[in-house]
């Protein structure tokens, strides 16, 4: 008899599947971490380093995915991951996110669902930059890798601006005027 939920299978398989590329980005596997995902924050996985895979879950459509994938965010004890740390799928990964944030047609081959609300987006990127060692935030070893340059490219977003709103922490109400000139 096969297990009904993912909460039924060993928590070590679930680290595996988040943390191994070629698992997590199969269709069947990430349907099924939508349609089963474990009820309880798995306190048998190793706390450091966040596994690649859950970074692109702090950003998903589903609410409760985001959730679960933030209450493990919440446990890391080494924040930011660490630079030696940061190899292997990190950097695709990275790179997933900010062609997410840049132009979400070049994801569509990819299984992957990200919030289309904006406040859960932003929201769920800032969780996602919490994790960034910083001498990747500005990083161009790939095209799609430089989270400096996707930020300064969403400041002056029309609309409810809640990117700066996210970053910055203060209200268009009570700040009316903003410079118009963005230095990196």
């Amino acid at each position: 008899m096969s297990p009904r939920t993912l909460s039924d299978v060993h928590p070590a398989i679930v680290y595996r599947m988040l943390s191994t590329w070629t698992i997590f980005k199969d269709p069947l596997v990430f349907s099924a971490l939508h349609a089963t995902l474990p009820a309880h924050h798995c306190v048998e996985w190793p706390k450091d380093p966040l596994p690649p895979g859950m970074l692109i879950l702090l950003m998903d459509s589903n609410t409760d995915v985001r959730r679960w994938a933030e209450a493990h965010a919440a446990k890391s004890t080494v924040v930011p991951i660490s630079i030696d740390h940061f190899i292997g799928r990190y950097p695709e990964t990275v790179e997933i996110i900010c062609r997410q944030l840049t132009d979400a047609s070049l994801n569509a081959a990819l299984p992957f669902s990200f919030a289309s609300n904006d406040v859960d987006l932003w929201s769920g990127f800032r969780a996602v930059l919490r994790q960034i060692p910083i001498h990747i935030l500005g990083s161009k070893s790939r095209q799609y890798s430089d989270f400096r340059g996707v930020i300064t490219r969403h400041l002056f977003d029309t609309g409810p601006r809640q990117l700066l709103r996210f970053f910055l922490g203060f209200s268009f109400n009570t700040f009316p005027r903003y410079p118009t000139l963005v230095r990196i």
